[in-house]
């Protein structure tokens, strides 16, 4: 596959929004509520403020994973506000991307995770990024299936995390076994956390 569209991703899906002009760029978290053909959709945005975003003479760009967790971008989107509620419009097809490209910022917080029918058990967020994270079972414990989704909380520099995950790579390690999940909700700490991560990491 070459390209795809937004009908690949799905509703629901996560996207990142890479938004700048001249003088500043910033990323914005937001969601797929409702998509109106592959190249429109309804999206949420995490934005607590009521005020409308106006996002005319800025550059967007936006970033998302498929099911089977390929990132991908799309630039030269456009975000409007229409009827109460933000209509997003892409260009063309959305373009495989390196993993690398994905930001990603280390954790190593112990964390709690919830599943559907077994109750919680102490897992390690390894590391995170706008759209996924993974966590680390070091007591080979945890069983989980691709697909499978799970809720996961933690608290870090002040932030408190609370995410829904679905399992997309599993990576069996020596001593521990990597889940790799793509992020489901909206999860309205996230940019500010990633962010005060990483100026936590310039300034080490």
């Amino acid at each position: 596959m070459s390209g795809i569209n937004l009908t690949d991703l799905g509703e629901g899906t996560t996207i990142t929004l890479k938004v700048s002009n001249k003088v500043r760029s910033i990323e914005m978290h937001a969601a797929l509520a409702k998509i109106l053909r592959e190249d429109l959709a309804v999206i949420t945005i995490d934005y607590q403020s009521k005020q409308v975003l106006n996002f005319d003479g800025v550059r967007i760009e936006m970033e998302s994973q498929t099911e089977d967790g390929m990132p991908y971008k799309w630039s030269n989107v456009k975000v409007a506000f229409y009827q109460k509620q933000y209509i997003l419009q892409t260009e063309g097809e959305g373009n495989r991307i390196n993993r690398r490209e994905f930001f990603r910022v280390g954790v190593s917080k112990r964390g709690l995770m919830r599943m559907a029918g077994r109750g919680q058990k102490d897992i390690i967020v390894r590391d995170i990024s706008m759209t996924g994270f993974a966590i680390t079972d070091q007591r080979r414990e945890l069983d989980l299936l691709p697909g499978d989704e799970i809720s996961v909380h933690f608290e870090d520099l002040g932030h408190v995390l609370d995410l829904v995950g679905k399992v997309v790579r599993i990576q069996d390690e020596e001593d521990k076994i990597v889940y790799g999940l793509r992020i489901m909700n909206l999860c309205k700490d996230l940019t500010s956390y990633i962010s005060t991560k990483q100026r936590a990491g310039r300034g080490k």
